[in-house]
């Protein structure tokens, strides 16, 4: 029962909020989507301060990032195509040396080696009890790993099953 549940849990969190506007636009075609009063925020100086002195940001950032950019701002820098094309080319030849390293460093962990840990996981996080959140965490990598495993099986051919004896 527990898993039907997580099942169900986790079928729904895959569905896309677009499947569930559209099914409501075919069942009643009148609704509008748009809303008409969009609710303004105001935040004072008390509410940055105390943000402020928590997420140790400062108050003028934090000014800033309220009320949001302003429109003379241009926070984007305009480069010339010789600039983009030395970015790329900088940026692809660190990015081969150092992934060449990461390749020659980093061992190869093996899907059945995951689905283990996680079956491991899971087991310790349902005696332990852990959130619901948690353990649908734990069987999506699961189901990750075990999809990952069945896609790199090889497929047996005809001959192999027919094999004289």
């Amino acid at each position: 029962m527990k898993d039907l549940v997580f099942a169900i849990c986790q079928s729904w969190n895959a569905l896309p909020s677009s499947t569930i506007k559209s099914s409501w636009k075919k069942l009643w075609p009148d609704i509008v989507t748009t809303p008409s009063n969009v609710p303004q925020i105001s935040v004072t100086s008390e509410v940055i301060e105390q943000v402020a002195t928590e997420t140790q940001i400062s108050p003028e950032d934090l000014e800033i990032w309220c009320r949001g950019m302003d429109k003379e701002e241009n926070v984007f820098h305009e480069m010339s195509v010789e600039e983009i094309i030395k970015e790329v080319s900088n940026y692809t030849t660190n990015n081969q040396e150092n992934n060449d390293d990461e390749i020659a460093t980093a061992p190869q962990v093996t899907a059945q080696d995951a689905i283990n840990a996680f079956e491991l996981g899971l087991q310790w996080a349902e005696e332990n009890g852990t959130s619901y959140n948690e353990l649908l965490l734990l069987r999506r990598l699961r189901e990750k790993a075990l999809i990952s495993r069945y896609n790199n099986l090889k497929q047996k051919k005809n001959d192999e099953y027919f094999q004289a004896s």
